[in-house]
């Protein structure tokens, strides 16, 4: 992945982190959108590389916003969730922009 569009993206999801407050649960999709304008300017990306990267900036920007109403134990679970379905989403778009 180029430089520069590893620094969009942890720069883009800072941003989005930052504005989004605390409703994670409905930040994910809007995140993975996010994400997939920034890859498709790209080309050659590798995708479990991508998905990776892409775990690593919900880890270090999106999980540590809080859960409104989920008590701290359960919000471990809940962001292990979220995460996964981050990446899974990632992954399948990923997948589908190679097919075409």
């Amino acid at each position: 992945m180029s430089p520069d569009v590893k620094y969009e993206l942890e720069s883009k999801v800072a941003a989005f982190a930052a504005a989004s407050g605390a409703d994670k649960g409905s930040v994910v999709g809007n995140l993975a959108k996010l994400i997939l304008e920034i890859l498709e300017k790209s080309a050659g990306i590798d995708a479990e590389k991508m998905v990776s990267f892409c775990g690593e900036l919900y880890d270090k920007y999106i999980a540590p916003l809080d859960l409104p109403g989920i008590p701290d134990a359960m919000e471990v679970m809940v962001d292990k969730v979220l995460k996964s379905t981050l990446e899974s989403i990632i992954r399948k778009a990923l997948s589908d922009l190679r097919a075409v």
